[in-house]
């Protein structure tokens, strides 16, 4: 590899770190440790249902209206409330958008969990 491409690289990767939206992403993948670490004040031998109570949870409908929003919120907020945003933040209708919430709160707590133990 030559030496005058390993400037540019790390040139590339500071841009990347000074962006806001970098540490909102981060933020938003987070925001599940608080409940982990809650729960596991109060209840550290059943750690495990959090992510067991998270499946019933994501089949709310609703559920969905919360997670759009917070992800425009913290990832896009210049397209919040636009009905041609890039995160949709509406009530799932089909079953395939409910189980679609389930594994994005699930794959949000498994990071959130191995953030907090790293």
């Amino acid at each position: 590899m030559p030496d005058s491409s390993r400037p540019t690289r790390f040139r590339r990767l500071l841009r990347l770190l000074a962006q806001p939206v970098t540490y909102t992403r981060w933020l938003r993948l987070c925001v599940p440790a608080g409940a982990i670490a809650l729960w596991g004040v109060f209840a550290p031998r059943y750690l495990y249902l959090i992510g067991v109570l998270a499946v019933p949870v994501g089949l709310i409908p609703a559920v969905r209206v919360g997670k759009g929003l917070q992800a425009q919120v913290l990832l896009v907020p210049d397209e919040r409330g636009r009905p041609d945003a890039t995160i949709a933040a509406a009530p799932a209708t089909t079953w395939q958008e409910r189980w679609r919430t389930v594994l994005g709160l699930e794959a949000r707590l498994i990071l959130a969990a191995v953030a907090l133990t790293a």
